[in-house]
């Protein structure tokens, strides 16, 4: 719990493409929810470019339209964790990873149970209390908040009566953090 206490948003491809036809009526851009790169533009953490592609039509002719390409700013580089993979966008290589929020610490074990084992060792699943610290001014803007419902829950979880699950493996003489399921966990977001 204290080797990995960043609080981070989903992964998300990057660079952002939505297509002019997807602008605003809600439906799922190929590479975020909706609503998510906007947000993030709306704070500063993306910057937008708009081009004119065209496009091969299935049976001969082509058709153009407007894409808007979205993609990390400045301003979000201390709240970007690279998980070392890049991808390309005509010829341009963009790092892949995650916006951090926050930082959880936990401030107390709630209970301790029995899981059996994972990967031939012995485990248990601790449920404990955190509150959170180092938290990013991104993360309590409400618009960032609703395109994003893992920042909404991560916040109101959150103290004393907040509850997440980690899953302790025995190494050895000490318990170290594996990675807990998502149905075990809803708090735990991923890292």
């Amino acid at each position: 719990m204290a080797r990995k206490p960043d609080a981070c948003l989903s992964f998300m491809s990057l660079p952002i493409e939505i297509p002019e036809r997807l602008r605003g009526s809600g439906s799922r851009s190929p590479t975020s929810r909706p609503g998510q790169a906007t947000a993030l533009e709306s704070v500063g953490l993306m910057g937008k470019s708009t081009s004119v592609e065209t496009y091969q039509k299935l049976y001969g002719g082509t058709f153009s339209g407007e894409v808007d390409l979205y993609t990390l700013s400045t301003k979000a580089a201390p709240y970007f964790r690279p998980n070392g993979e890049h991808a390309g966008h005509k010829g341009t290589s963009y790092p892949q990873g995650r916006l951090c929020f926050a930082k959880r610490h936990p401030i107390k074990i709630v209970g301790i149970e029995q899981a059996g084992k994972v990967n031939d060792r012995d485990a248990i699943i601790a449920t404990y209390a955190y509150e959170l610290k180092d938290v990013a001014p991104f993360s309590v803007v409400q618009r960032v908040r609703q395109a994003f419902p893992e920042i909404e829950q991560i916040h109101s979880q959150a103290g004393e009566s907040g509850k997440c699950k980690a899953v302790l493996t025995r190494h050895d003489d000490m318990w170290v953090e594996g990675q807990a399921p998502e149905t075990l966990s809803p708090c735990q977001i991923e890292y």
